[in-house]
């Protein structure tokens, strides 16, 4: 089945500096993994990890009751690490803005409007996270990272990466009769070859596919929680058309005439996408920009955002499967309309889910 969700609207006066410096350039390590490197301003994320410094700073006869916050969750085999809200712990330490700018990200690059609670989480020696998948919280899943570590400094600890299965582990037997046999009698097959490695530098913004198996690689070292591997996380929920522009009404909903017209447009494109001798079975979700101008007509840009689709098994290329469905809404897309004039362009961030 393919849907997409309900239409919803947000004026141009929702936008703020916040949230323009938390949409910069991504990177895109696969169609899973989607990086934002210095995703707030410097001075922001600095100051969420000196309130961690200054809280747990290390006096003994210290009985300050925010020191005394941690849930040490212990799931044998799976889970251990130190964990408490995050909106509890930094309160007016500049938890609103992080939490804007990561609504507004979720917004405005994956459609989605909503988050769950946000977890800070410490990992010192002995903490690990072991393979997992968190299929029912939400389409994103998202790591934020407070950790001293980036290209030039070094934590005080080993481990603490973020893995997730390679694709190519996830479909190993088809890759071996690709191939794969071949390459291995040559190479063999290493950690890094199974799993991707993702490094939680400071202040980046990690967004990954929750169905993916992941985890934390053991930490390793220091048992000091200033010195740990500091983290935000949660999932990116309730998957909603997102508009920002000059077609946005001001109570937060859209010109109807607008969201008819593309419902026009994805009515015969869902159809065509169910037709098993046309499309091969597709789950996932894949978000797409359309930008409208202020001449109206049809949209000058369409372009996929992000996507986590994944198609059948059985289909002869899961990758050109996928590719296929992202060409054909991206192609019906672009040929709608006419869209009605305005005062300026209008820019809509449309998730489609496929279940």
């Amino acid at each position: 089945m393919t849907r997409a969700g309900a239409v919803r609207a947000v004026t141009p006066s929702s936008s703020s500096s916040t949230a323009a410096a938390a949409t910069q350039g991504s990177t895109h390590l696969s169609s899973s993994v989607i990086i934002r490197d210095a995703f707030v301003p410097a001075k922001q994320a600095q100051a969420l990890r000196q309130h961690f410094l200054d809280t747990f700073e290390p006096k003994p006869a210290s009985l300050s009751a925010e020191r005394f916050v941690w849930d040490y969750w212990h799931v044998p085999d799976q889970y251990t690490l130190l964990r408490t809200p995050a909106d509890n712990f930094f309160r007016t330490s500049g938890w609103d803005e992080i939490e804007a700018a990561l609504i507004q990200f979720a917004e405005r690059e994956l459609g989605c409007s909503a988050m769950t609670p946000v977890w800070l989480s410490c990992y010192v020696d002995g903490c690990v996270q072991h393979l997992h998948a968190d299929v029912p919280h939400g389409p994103w899943a998202f790591v934020y990272s407070l950790t001293e570590w980036d290209e030039n400094t070094r934590p005080e600890f080993t481990g603490g990466e973020t893995q997730m299965l390679r694709a190519e582990t996830l479909d190993y037997w088809r890759g071996w009769f690709d191939g794969g046999a071949a390459k291995m009698s040559e190479t063999g097959l290493n950690q890094d070859g199974i799993v991707e490695m993702i490094q939680p530098h400071f202040n980046r913004l990690t967004v990954f596919d929750p169905r993916v198996p992941h985890g934390v690689r053991e930490v390793r070292g220091t048992r000091d929680v200033r010195k740990g591997r500091l983290v935000l996380h949660g999932w990116f929920s309730a998957p909603t058309p997102f508009y920002e522009g000059a077609l946005a009404t001001a109570d937060g909903g859209l010109e109807d005439s607008v969201a008819e017209i593309i419902n026009v447009a994805l009515e015969p494109l869902f159809s065509m996408l169910s037709d098993p001798d046309m499309y091969a079975p597709i789950v996932g979700i894949c978000s797409v920009r359309m930008r409208i101008g202020a001449e109206g007509g049809t949209p000058t840009e369409v372009r996929v955002l992000a996507s986590n689709l994944k198609a059948h098994p059985g289909s002869d290329d899961v990758v050109e499967e996928q590719q296929a469905v992202e060409k054909a809404i991206v192609d019906a897309l672009s040929s709608s309309g006419p869209f009605p004039s305005s005062e300026g362009h209008t820019d809509i961030t449309l998730p489609l889910v496929f279940e």
